[in-house]
């Protein structure tokens, strides 16, 4: 998927469309990713694995691009190369954290770094994964994710209309 203004083209179930509301997929089942990778060729396959496997996907080459995005909320699930140019994964986290408090992250690395990996889940990371990544493992990580988001979500929106049902007597 790419960001055309506020259209996105989506890649679910390999088929190229485009979406005018990226916030009615809340009403659906479809996981909603963003892959940020600069590295084309695995940003494809990444593309082309997650949209095989029905997700609908926003592939960004950049930290930046990711950030300029219109409504980067309605992501669940960012898939973060942590090695990025300019901006790197760790300073993209602390970005999504105060700016899409719902989306979980899962960091992907071609350098397995302790310490970077502690830091990362520290920071909310639903995982952090070595390239060259394992299908089933990134999968499975991205629903944990998405499973996450979703429950977030719905824990703040029903903490906002608790106020309004009180006063509705409900």
């Amino acid at each position: 998927m790419v960001a055309t203004g506020n259209v996105l083209v989506g890649f679910g179930g390999g088929q190229a469309k485009e979406v005018q509301d990226p916030d009615a997929h809340a009403a659906t089942e479809a996981i909603w990713v963003a892959v940020v990778e600069d590295d084309q060729r695995l940003r494809q396959a990444l593309i082309f694995q997650l949209g095989t496997s029905g997700f609908q996907i926003a592939s960004l080459g950049s930290a930046e691009e990711f950030l300029k995005l219109p409504d980067a909320s309605a992501f669940e699930c960012i898939v973060v190369d942590i090695s990025l140019p300019k901006m790197n994964g760790l300073q993209l986290q602390e970005k999504i954290n105060r700016t899409v408090p719902f989306a979980s992250i899962v960091f992907i690395t071609g350098h397995s770094d302790l310490s970077l990996g502690v830091h990362a889940m520290r920071k909310g990371a639903v995982d952090f994964l070595e390239k060259p990544i394992d299908d089933e493992t990134l999968l499975s990580s991205i629903a944990r994710g998405a499973d996450l988001s979703r429950k977030r979500r719905a824990a703040h929106l029903q903490q906002r209309s608790a106020p309004l049902r009180r006063i509705a007597g409900r």
